[in-house]
C-alpha cells in the first residue's frame, strides 16, 4: 500500500521538493496544474536549500534555511523537555495538595454517620444533612485566618 507521509528529515524533504518540481515541469501542463507550478516549487526549493553563487559571484550566493531548520528542531527538543518537567512539577504539586487535604477531608467524612448518609440519598436526591453541614462549618472555620 502506498504511503503518502511526508518525511521530517531535511534531506528527504528537499528530495521530495525536487521530485515535485521535476514532475510538475514534466507533466504539469498535461494534468492541468494551476497552482504550485514548476517555478513556484523551484522558488520554494531555492528558498529552502539556498542558491549557489554564479560565475564571478554574480549573482551572489543566497543562504538557505537549513540553519533555521536545525535551530527549530533543537528548540523543539529543549522546549519539549521543559514542558515535561513542568508537567511533572504540576503533578507533584497536585499530589502535595491532595496529601495536605486528606486529613481534613477524612474529618468531614468521619463527621457523617452512616445513618445520615443513607437518609440523604433515600429520596433519590442528595439532601442537606446536619452532620455534613456541621463538618463543613468546622472545615471552613479551620481554614479561615
Amino acid at each position: 500500500m502506498a504511503d503518502n507521509a511526508i518525511d521530517r528529515n531535511y534531506d528527504a524533504v528537499v528530495e521530495h521538493l525536487e521530485d515535485s518540481a521535476d514532475g510538475v515541469e514534466t507533466h504539469g501542463a498535461a494534468v492541468g496544474v494551476k497552482q504550485n507550478d514548476g517555478p513556484a516549487l523551484r522558488a520554494a526549493l531555492w528558498a529552502l536549500i539556498g542558491k549557489p553563487a554564479g560565475p564571478n559571484n554574480t549573482p551572489p550566493a543566497v543562504p538557505g534555511r537549513k540553519q533555521l531548520w536545525d535551530e527549530a528542531k533543537a528548540n523543539k527538543v529543549t522546549t519539549t523537555a521543559a514542558w515535561r518537567v513542568a508537567c511533572s512539577n504540576g503533578r507533584a504539586l497536585a499530589m502535595a495538595c491532595v496529601g495536605a487535604l486528606k486529613p481534613r477531608l477524612q474529618q468531614v467524612v468521619h463527621g457523617l454517620d452512616e445513618r445520615g448518609v443513607r437518609q440523604s440519598f433515600a429520596a433519590g436526591a442528595l439532601q442537606s444533612h446536619a452532620g455534613a453541614a456541621r463538618a463543613a462549618g468546622v472545615l471552613r472555620a479551620q481554614s479561615e485566618p
